[in-house]
């Protein structure tokens, strides 16, 4: 564990979460919902978090007001029953952020009630000062801290921040450098504070589910962006009738995973960009390995059925998922319909998931039923790349536009029309639904549950869900 890197994600700015009054520290206790552990990392995932009121609070010495009893009870102690651990952090104001002797003292009493209430919790304390952020973590049953290494802060319109804690074990050269000369005219599109948005955009791994007709086109836009690191998933190959649509598409490349291939063609362009493929399909234990590292999951695949687990799994481990698809609808007299859909989905934030966004999940079936139904004539696959490249761009566009901090709601729901080439935003039309088991306020909801619900063939807590997903199967 000491050489994983430590994560804290959480909803909330630390650097707003505490105001001292009076001269006087305050505290806030942010829930660990979950962890996921890789072999080189762990995040702790902290959706939601209780900041005290004022009459919360007595004033105990001068500089320090404490949690009266009552309060520390019913609003830290009795959900923590519910939770994985707690995060205790406070404010120095503009003293330095170093544990004083009293956080010392207190800390035995602290990790031993934390343990009684809730066995096998972790435990983080933290100290914000005028120089920045400490924090560490104590593992289940360990009294040893470990530095937690940054802070993942994720909201609805300002993108993600990343704070490196003044304790991390990381060295600063971990940042990607900006090349100013590459990247001048986006500096300059910017405007407010590019380098805080392009060193956010460098720092971010993106996952890609489905490198196929509109898969392709985001992960070669993507590197134009300032991606610097990218998750290819896909267990296609790759077949001469691609060529219509596949924008990586190189002669003499048919029968090759589509990841290995299109992992090559980037890398022509983009020397300096990390590209991983993996030849899988999603779910299965190896794509869901290689798609914890990411931060953003873009799901891109044929079927409903990948996207369906993608938005369970971005919701468990914190993700923020772009999912999209398109079509091309011929019937008697011609052409009905030809566009495409972007979801976006960001738990952390209290987002509706695509299922509460109108996803279909009636009918779904596994990628190798549909490949079958292909094959045979049962359906007819139809797509050409100008509806593709259009709402990769889109998704592009949308990923920019919330790392920019655009102060500005954006939108959860576009649909694009190429009859009318007009795109709508649709994301007002659809209510947030409590009760939806990927994104819900329930106890069955899975936003922050991590590798605690890992397992893909349980948490069908809805009967319509289970009765559409067995019933494809049976």
């Amino acid at each position: 564990m000491e050489n994983r890197r430590i994560t804290l994600v959480t909803n909330v700015s630390l650097n707003t979460l505490l105001t001292p009054v009076d001269g006087r520290e305050r505290a806030a206790v942010l829930f660990i919902a979950g962890i996921a552990e890789t072999t080189d990392s762990i995040e702790l995932f902290c959706p939601r978090v209780y900041k005290p009121r004022e009459d919360d609070y007595h004033a105990r010495y001068p500089w320090l007001c404490v949690l009266k009893a009552d309060a520390l009870i019913a609003n830290v102690l009795e959900p923590l029953g519910q939770e994985q651990g707690i995060v205790h952090i406070h404010d120095h104001g503009t003293g330095p952020a170093r544990f004083s002797e009293i956080d010392d003292r207190g800390l035995d009493d602290k990790l031993m009630t934390t343990r009684t209430r809730r066995p096998g919790a972790w435990f983080v304390r933290g100290v914000l000062g005028g120089d920045g952020v400490t924090l560490e973590a104590y593992p289940p049953e360990s009294m040893a801290p470990v530095p937690v290494d940054f802070v993942k802060t994720i909201t609805a319109s300002h993108g993600l921040i990343w704070t490196r804690t003044l304790n991390s074990r990381r060295a600063e050269a971990d940042a990607p450098r900006v090349d100013a000369e590459i990247y001048q005219r986006t500096i300059a599109a910017l405007g407010g504070d590019p380098e805080r948005v392009l060193g956010a955009l460098a720092c971010t791994r993106v996952g890609i589910v489905g490198v196929g007709g509109i898969g392709s086109v985001v992960a070669q836009l993507l590197p134009h962006l300032g991606i610097r690191t990218l998750t290819l998933v896909d267990d296609d190959r790759v077949e001469r009738s691609n060529r219509n649509r596949w924008v990586l598409y190189k002669t003499g490349a048919e029968g090759e995973p589509k990841v290995i291939a299109a992992r090559e063609r980037l890398l022509e362009a983009h020397p300096d960009v990390q590209v991983e493929g993996i030849v899988a399909e999603f779910p299965s234990t190896e794509a869901e390995a290689a798609l914890k590292k990411c931060d953003v999951v873009i799901c891109c695949p044929d079927n409903n059925w990948t996207r369906y687990w993608a938005e369970r799994f971005a919701a468990r481990h914190m993700k923020v998922s772009l999912s999209m698809g398109s079509g091309i609808d011929v019937g008697p007299g011609g052409l009905h319909a030809i566009g495409a859909q972007l979801r976006a989905f960001v738990p952390m934030a209290g987002g509706r998931c695509a299922v509460c966004q109108g996803m279909d999940i009636s009918n779904l079936s596994p990628p190798a039923v549909e490949r079958l139904h292909r094959q045979t004539g049962y359906t007819v696959a139809r797509s050409v790349v100008t509806i593709n490249s259009a709402i990769a761009s889109v998704a592009a566009g949308w990923l920019f536009a919330w790392f920019s901090g655009r102060e500005r709601a954006m939108p959860t729901y576009l649909e694009y029309d190429e009859i009318a080439f007009s795109i709508r935003n649709l994301g007002q039309v659809f209510e947030p639904q409590s009760g939806c088991h990927i994104c819900g306020a329930g106890p069955a909801c899975m936003v922050g549950r991590g590798d605690e619900a890992d397992d893909c063939g349980d948490l069908l807590t809805s009967p319509e869900i289970a009765e559409a997903v067995h019933g494809t199967l049976d």
